[in-house]
């Protein structure tokens, strides 16, 4: 495996970059523990509009099998972690897809319910992330005739589009909703995390 830059964290680990003139000069710092133990690989991220960045779910926990339904948001002003507790009835979220919308509204799959029992239960529901209560908005997924599982989302102009990385069964073509286009801020430094086989998405 690749050696990291000098300065970077050690995997398990979360980082910030700070710009020194620019990115490319800039320097490597270590952020805080996420809460409760909340130490997830393979999990769903973005940055916010307003430069905060979410975390949520993860196949493992330090190195354990778990599809957790955990998450944390970090604030990169006051450089603390707070917990975001999971939409209503998710027992799992693991690696699941996620994106922001052109309105700032960041979005969240989940793939299963169950997911490390021998009978997971597939599902095709999101939700949206109120970010002023950190609380969430549940979409059932009536009318997706395919779970969520191993599926990415990307967000092209102002359409959300999905895509897949295993053959799914024939449906029906999506006709996602038009979302108006609002810009966001950008934040205060680049955050990354430390696993080391897969970026965050």
């Amino acid at each position: 495996m690749p050696s990291l830059p000098p300065g970077v964290p050690a995997s398990g680990t979360s980082s910030r970059r700070t710009p020194k003139g620019s990115y490319v000069n800039g320097t490597w710092s270590q952020l805080p523990s996420m809460p409760g133990g909340y130490n997830p690989l393979y999990f769903a991220s973005a940055i916010l509009p307003d430069g905060r960045m979410i975390v949520e779910g993860g196949e493992s926990l330090g190195g354990t099998p778990t599809w957790t339904n955990k998450g944390a948001i970090y604030n990169p002003v006051t450089n603390k972690w707070r917990s975001v507790a999971p939409p209503l009835g998710w027992t799992n979220i693991g690696d699941a897809q996620s994106n922001v919308l052109a309105n700032g509204t960041f979005i969240l799959s989940q793939a299963c319910q169950n997911c490390t029992t021998s009978s997971p239960i597939l599902t095709s529901d999101a939700a949206l992330f109120n970010a002023t209560g950190r609380n969430w908005l549940t979409i059932p997924g009536q009318g997706k005739n395919d779970p969520n599982d191993e599926e990415s989302w990307t967000l092209e102009r102002a359409t959300g589009r999905r895509s897949r990385s295993r053959p799914a069964p024939p449906r029906r073509p999506s006709s996602p909703s038009r979302v108006r286009h609002r810009p966001g801020g950008a934040p205060s430094s680049w955050l990354r995390t430390g696993s080391p086989r897969r970026r965050c998405r």
